[in-house]
């Protein structure tokens, strides 16, 4: 969903747009856990190819934050590329289903993986609010507070002075997305602070992170020379690891939401 909005929006294309709604309606129907009542509980963590049944009916610790923001990522490039508005979607009633499941979430985890990808929650999210909307503003504090938790758990077990046979390169990389969002995210908040207000919650989370942004750099330099002389652990992971690598050394795009590609200030 992500990327075909990111093709919409670099191409004027109202067909990605489409395509864009309709895989979140479908995916949506599939993975949606509902209750004997109807009320939406859970996302299911995987389905089988044909999405006919759960494969794993456990739910993720951060699924329905990610479809919440997908979702509302998806309203505003139709409503941006096709003219529309966001009802006309019809995602309205799933968005808010999605959002319910968030209201109260505890983000924290000490996994690389899942710190860097409540950034790039963060990330997306403070380029989508606008003025007076204050639920998800309370959204965008509890996942920034989440990512400065998680990432301060993480250090504490030493996980990064690990040797290389020990870790997984693309969870390491995908932390080293999320990081390079912060000073996009702190540039946002300087830039809407008509809308966010002063959210001291935000800024100490910007605060806290934004020195460690400095660790990008050192788990790409870390793992960069893997890449040119790849081991057998790097060869397992290898299509993945090679796309999380690309995209930590040049993150702007995959980290935009709309037209406008986001200037990194740290």
């Amino acid at each position: 969903m992500h990327a075909l909005c990111r093709t919409a929006f670099l191409t004027r294309s109202h067909e990605c747009a489409q395509w864009a709604g309709e895989l979140a309606q479908t995916a949506f129907k599939a993975f949606a856990r509902g209750s004997g009542s109807g009320k939406i509980v859970g996302v299911f963590w995987k389905m089988s190819t044909d999405l006919s049944r759960p494969l794993v009916p456990a739910v993720g610790l951060h699924d329905a934050l990610d479809g919440f923001i997908a979702f509302r990522e998806v309203q505003h490039a139709i409503v941006k590329i096709s003219g529309v508005d966001a009802a006309v979607s019809g995602l309205s009633d799933a968005t808010e289903a999605l959002f319910a499941l968030c209201e109260y979430g505890q983000w924290a985890t000490g996994d690389p993986l899942g710190v860097g990808g409540l950034l790039f929650d963060a990330c997306r999210l403070c380029q989508l609010l606008g003025r007076e909307n204050h639920r998800e503003l309370r959204l965008l504090e509890d996942v920034m507070q989440g990512s400065g938790d998680g990432l301060a758990i993480m250090l504490k077990t030493g996980y990064l002075k690990r040797p290389a046979w020990q870790r997984l390169a693309f969870r390491e990389l995908g932390l080293a997305i999320g990081l390079r969002a912060v000073p996009i995210i702190a540039n946002e908040f300087q830039n809407k602070r008509n809308a966010f207000g002063s959210r001291a919650s935000v800024l100490r989370s910007i605060d806290l992170l934004l020195p460690y942004e400095r660790l990008s750099d050192e788990i790409i330099d870390f793992w960069l020379p893997f890449a040119e002389n790849p081991d057998e652990s790097w060869k397992t992971h290898q299509d993945i690891n090679e796309v999380m690598l690309a995209t930590a050394i040049a993150p702007s795009t995959f980290l935009s939401v709309g037209e406008r590609i986001p200037v990194q200030v740290s």
